[in-house]
């Protein structure tokens, strides 16, 4: 079971999978832990307090001046979006992961009602049609090597154009 370390810097909330614990934490008996500088929430502890964990990030949210997620791991983004959907000061989502964009975390961005705009390393064609269709914006780190309708009607050819 993963362990999820949610850091604040500036005006984003990150998220990460915390592959190792200081010695001060092993000596806390795997419970889970709340700093002042990090977070720790094992999958399981946030699955099963889902209602508390989403307050909890609600007031730092509100405290902080929080309008970005950012995340490192596509593994741990279907939970991290699940327990952060109805925050409707958080607009940006920001994927950190080198990787294709699934169909299943696609859908959940579009659950999360308030996403206005996603960047990410590489999205297929009808994944991208989907969020366009519920007017999010994406930002694409990989190039995109092929034209629909619409790049063809827009002339955005290159990716410096998009």
């Amino acid at each position: 079971m993963a362990k999820i370390l949610m850091e604040i810097k500036s005006n984003e909330l990150h998220f990460s999978v915390r592959k190792r614990l200081n010695s001060e934490l092993k000596n806390l008996m795997n419970t889970n832990i709340i700093s002042r500088n990090e977070l720790v929430f094992s999958e399981e502890y946030i699955r099963v307090n889902e209602k508390l964990v989403n307050s909890f990030i609600k007031e730092l949210v509100d405290d902080f001046d929080i309008d970005s997620i950012v995340i490192k791991e596509f593994e741990i983004a279907n939970t991290v979006l699940h327990v952060t959907s109805n925050i409707k000061e958080v607009t940006s989502l920001y994927l950190l992961e080198e990787n294709i964009l699934t169909y299943k975390l696609c859908s959940k961005i579009i659950e999360s009602k308030y996403i206005e705009y996603v960047s990410l390393y590489n999205i297929p064609t009808y994944l991208l049609e989907m969020l366009d269709k519920e007017n999010i914006k994406v930002d694409s780190r990989n190039e995109m090597l092929f034209s629909s309708n619409f790049m063809k009607e827009n002339m955005l050819y290159t990716f410096s154009s998009l």
